[in-house]
């Protein structure tokens, strides 16, 4: 693929690759689940130890639940997949990795009118969904993963609670790239 092809043909360039999926942004994209996904969440959800379940709330027991959650072990295993590929290419010591989310999750209900019944996204504790303007329509959580040398040691392993706006992205990687990469 492109991580294997760029280590071969241009080892000393830097990389900029993006990776939009979009398999649980919501399950009308033609996303199938895998079988293997599928019962492992099965038994995640019988076994109460799902861990795509953040919320304290019981875990999800209908087919459309169990699908999604099948869709985030996917996302899960895709994200292992670029991050093998950067490791066997010799890449992933001169990366920065970062996996954020876009927006909440999907309510029942947008704007009075129902879209979904059974399926709220998961959300709490926050309030809001989706297209809301609540904390639980924007606010996500992201992972920066790098070498020490990109992440100063005070912050490595660190949590930030303040804001960060993708707005923020852009000069961010334009300033690592500006001082040079390794």
């Amino acid at each position: 693929g492109i991580i294997r092809a760029h280590a071969a043909e241009r080892p000393k360039q830097p990389l900029f690759l993006y990776y939009a999926e979009m398999a649980v942004h919501n399950d009308q994209h033609g996303y199938n689940t895998t079988q293997r996904a599928k019962d492992y969440c099965r038994v995640a959800v019988i076994n109460k130890t799902n861990p795509y379940n953040m919320s304290n709330q019981p875990p999800p027991v209908g087919d459309h639940e169990i699908s999604y959650c099948g869709l985030q072990v996917m996302l899960d295993e895709a994200i292992g997949t670029v991050m093998t590929a950067l490791q066997d290419s010799g890449l992933m010591k001169n990366t920065l990795v970062v996996v954020a989310g876009d927006n909440g999750g999907l309510s029942e209900r947008i704007g009075g009118n129902v879209i979904r019944n059974g399926f709220i996204g998961a959300n709490y504790p926050l309030i809001g969904s989706k297209v809301d303007q609540a904390e639980g329509g924007f606010r996500q959580h992201a992972i920066v993963f790098g070498p020490s040398y990109l992440i100063p040691k005070h912050r490595r392993g660190s949590t930030y609670s303040g804001l960060v706006h993708i707005a923020d992205w852009l000069p961010t990687f334009m300033g690592l790239a500006a001082d040079g990469w390794r």
